[in-house]
């Protein structure tokens, strides 16, 4: 209970709902104020309620399922020690909760051994919970986009077959698509002008052969092309995303579909492969994921973020038996500097200000820009308060140089807070 305690300081500025439940007698032991902003309750409602009231609030179609997985961490946690690493002893669990308003919310979960006994038994649970709403419409889209052109491929094949003229004619018209006629032994032998727009090659260097010849050396290696004509047959159709070569040698991100082509006995005819570039989306993808976990202005890891480290960070301290610490920072006189120099200013202020502050910690700890002039350091690895008092003592020094911007010279101060755990 004492660990509990000393941690509720943190916990209680954590974007994510932090709760920590007892596995014998099914109670919570502590959650956090973030209940409230996720799923509308208070936190006394589950430490009231217990395991049974959180249990009659997810979805009834991934109860079952959420027991098991859950039965099945219990049981993996307990055999596995302290000293195992940190991604074998948390577990990721993801369901729907309802809403004290009664609408259904999408939960991810990761659970760590908080508190074993002197057996190293687990008796208590830590869970950090976040609301990914957002991405599950996002994952749904995609389905349905990806279950679209299945469809499209599935029926542009049922009227392929048999008829080759009618392929040669759809196809060629086609750019954005490599499309391909394979003979059942995986070698081109037919194809659209897309094949010369994506993988630079025409048709008398592409004609004969084989399709490992888009596959980049470490593929080719492992016969990933033959496991994909190989699945196509058993399964009637073979898509993934990866990594396809040009004849140039450049790599591009690439969707793949390879579909087996039969005749009215049963016969392999071929197959037909689809390819298509989509580098720019995948690009996309990533600066959208970047930006869901970093503050756009200074680059700085954002609450997201900073949750899912806290957890690590948290886990590490408790393994390893050391201290963790986290530094809050706000700036002083800044609204008074927005106000009077305008935003302009305000914002390549903070831009400095984070720049210095991640100079000023090691590379282990984590920085993080809460929102105006808030900033959080998770301090790792802690041995004793002076390592911390030190690493506040260099963050002031950081910040001391005058700052010019726009022929102005700042004088940068600001105000510290700090919790420590296990001590606070």
């Amino acid at each position: 209970m004492e660990e509990i305690q000393g941690n509720t300081t943190i916990a209680d500025r954590m974007p994510g709902l932090v709760a920590v439940y007892d596995v014998k007698t099914g109670q919570y032991l502590y959650t956090n104020k973030s209940v409230t902003n996720i799923l509308g309750y208070q936190p006394e409602d589950f430490i009231s309620g217990g395991v049974n009231f959180v249990s009659s609030l997810i979805h009834p179609d991934d109860v079952a399922d959420i027991i098991n997985q859950n039965k099945k961490a219990l049981v993996e946690a307990n055999t596995q020690s302290e000293d195992s690493p940190i991604e074998q002893l948390t577990f990721s669990f993801e369901y729907r909760m309802k809403h004290k308003d009664g609408h259904w919310v999408w939960i991810h979960t990761d659970s760590s051994v908080f508190h074993r006994n002197a057996d190293g038994e687990v008796e208590q649970i830590l869970n950090v919970s976040s609301n990914i709403d957002g991405r599950k419409k996002e994952e749904e889209q995609m389905d349905l986009l990806k279950q679209d052109f299945e469809e499209v491929v599935q029926t542009q094949n049922r009227q392929l077959q048999d008829r080759e003229w009618l392929f040669r004619s759809l196809i060629e018209v086609v750019e954005d698509y490599a499309i391909f006629r394979l003979d059942t032994n995986g070698n081109v032998g037919s194809w659209n002008e897309g094949v010369a727009n994506i993988l630079g090659y025409t048709e008398d260097e592409i004609i004969g052969l084989p399709i490992s010849i888009f596959f980049t050396d470490e593929d080719r290696e492992k016969r990933l092309h033959e496991q994909e004509l190989e699945h196509a047959k058993t399964k009637g159709t073979f898509s993934t995303e990866g990594i396809r070569m040009r004849k140039d040698g450049s790599t591009f991100f690439a969707t793949t579909t390879l579909t087996p082509i039969w005749d009215e006995r049963g016969i392999l005819q071929g197959f037909s492969k689809i390819i298509r570039d989509v580098t720019e989306r995948k690009e996309a993808e990533e600066t959208i994921r970047y930006h869901a976990m970093h503050d756009t202005l200074t680059g700085l890891i954002n609450r997201k973020s900073l949750a899912e480290n806290f957890v690590i960070a948290h886990t590490n301290a408790i393994r390893h038996g050391n201290k963790l610490a986290i530094i809050f920072l706000d700036l002083d006189r800044f609204k008074t500097i927005n106000d009077t120099l305008g935003h302009a200013v305000g914002d390549l202020l903070l831009k400095e200000v984070a720049h210095r502050i991640r100079n000023a910690v090691r590379k282990i700890d984590v920085v993080a820009r809460l929102g105006g002039d808030e900033f959080i350091i998770l301090v790792n690895d802690v041995r004793s308060a002076q390592n911390v008092a030190r690493v506040a003592d260099k963050i002031m020094a950081a910040l001391l140089p005058i700052v010019r911007i726009e022929n102005q010279s700042l004088h940068v101060a600001c105000s510290m807070g700090i919790a420590m755990f296990p001590a606070d």
